[in-house]
């Protein structure tokens, strides 16, 4: 598994964390693999897929779930939450749009897997009537224990706003619309949305916006899954709120 920092001048440090996210160690394969594909040189692919497969072996053998922090030494679990936010969700991303761009059927497989062990585990069961149709609750995927499936928090993220998107590309156009209407209620809060927001206490945990593209991407599916005008409407937002609140003037005094 790999550090999740290397000094280019010096090598490891001493005291360098051997404590990495799901996402940040699990993540390199679409990228390596285009730069393998590029080079003619297989080894980049190779490597990320030793460490996406060395991951995958050490899911839960009771849930099929993977948590958020693991030790690169050990290959123990720290942070054992299961989610599909902060630290986690390109872990999910990647293998399932490198499954596609290299048409790979085991990372498919693979995809599909865990898609249905976090289905079932995270995805809360209320949900009534149907998004499609202006109807019914939005399912929520929680946080949850990696090996028991107990719910932990009840906060969601801005990076799990790249899901909608990831649900249209698999076909589940019905939840891609219901997760997106969920952040998009949290944007029109604040017109920007917070990093973390808690749906208990509906206030949010973490108050900055790192101009995050996720939501921007699952909107720009949507839009070519539906045609529907009300994604372009939410792309006029979107703009129309970076240009308000993200946009630096004077760069050159900035910089």
């Amino acid at each position: 598994l790999p550090y999740p920092r290397f000094y280019l001048g010096s090598g490891m440090k001493d005291n360098t964390t051997t404590e990495t996210c799901l996402a940040g160690a699990g993540s390199l394969l679409f990228e390596f693999g285009c730069l393998s594909a590029l080079l003619g040189d297989p080894q980049y692919a190779s490597v990320a897929r030793r460490v996406v497969l060395n991951l995958w072996n050490r899911r839960s053998s009771v849930t099929g779930l993977l948590g958020s922090t693991i030790d690169v030494i050990s290959g123990s679990w720290i942070n054992k939450m299961s989610g599909m936010g902060a630290g986690q969700d390109s872990f999910y991303e990647y293998l399932h749009k490198t499954a596609i761009l290299f048409d790979d059927p085991q990372l498919g497989h693979m995809f599909n897997e865990v898609l249905d062990a976090l289905r079932f585990h995270l995805r809360n069961s209320n949900n009534t009537g149907s998004c499609l149709n202006s109807q019914g609750i939005p399912s929520i995927y929680w946080n949850v224990n990696m090996y028991t499936g107990e719910r932990m928090n009840y906060w969601v993220d801005s990076l799990q706003s790249v899901w909608p998107g990831i649900f249209v590309h698999h076909g589940h156009l019905q939840e891609a619309v219901c997760q997106h209407a969920i952040h998009y209620f949290i944007w029109q809060l604040y017109d920007l949305p917070p990093e973390r927001y808690d749906l208990a206490t509906e206030q949010p945990q973490l108050y900055f916006y790192p101009l995050r593209p996720e939501f921007v991407e699952s909107t720009y599916f949507l839009y070519r899954a539906t045609r529907h005008p009300f994604y372009l409407r939410v792309g006029e937002q979107i703009i129309d709120s970076l240009n308000k609140y993200a946009r630096a003037e004077r760069v050159r005094e900035w910089l």
